[in-house]
């Protein structure tokens, strides 16, 4: 018994297969266990970012960020953190937490940007949303940041 092969148009080949491709690199970009932190009242849901090369990574070559998720990036000493938007291609605000859990500083930048965003003193947590996400929410500087233990900060 012989199957028919079904002849697909080239761009319809390419349709499905960049919508395969996209799915598929977006499943892998969130497949990362998430945390649940509070941020005031409001419930974000992050990944962590607590290696070398995640702290390199952090959210490059991604496409999208689902809604409300982010990424947590937690460093072992308190420094001056200084972050970029090289080969990442959505728009982000960074917000710097101090040692008592409080936002003291947010940045908006812009998707590929080479200019440097440094904190304006030293912390060991910053973290990623998409861009104007606090804002929507109501959350500004002063705001309690709530981090499970779990996640490994202490």
């Amino acid at each position: 018994m012989t199957v028919p092969i079904i002849s697909l148009p080239l761009s319809l080949y390419n349709f499905f297969y960049g919508v395969f491709v996209l799915v598929f690199f977006c499943g892998l970009a969130f497949s990362e266990s998430l945390f649940a932190i509070k941020i005031g009242d409001t419930t974000l849901h992050v990944e962590i970012a607590n290696t070398e090369e995640q702290w390199k990574r952090g959210l490059q070559h991604r496409a999208a960020l689902p809604v409300d998720q982010g990424m947590l990036f937690i460093f072992p000493e308190k420094k001056t953190l200084t972050f970029w938007m090289k080969d990442t291609l959505i728009p982000l605000d960074i917000a710097f937490i101090d040692s008592e859990g409080r936002l003291f500083q947010i940045e908006s930048m812009q998707p590929l940007s080479l200019r440097s965003v440094r904190s304006q003193k030293k912390c060991a947590l910053a973290l990623e949303i998409r861009q104007g996400w606090l804002r929507e929410k109501g959350i500004s500087l002063e705001t309690k940041v709530l981090i499970p233990k779990s996640t490994g900060v202490v």
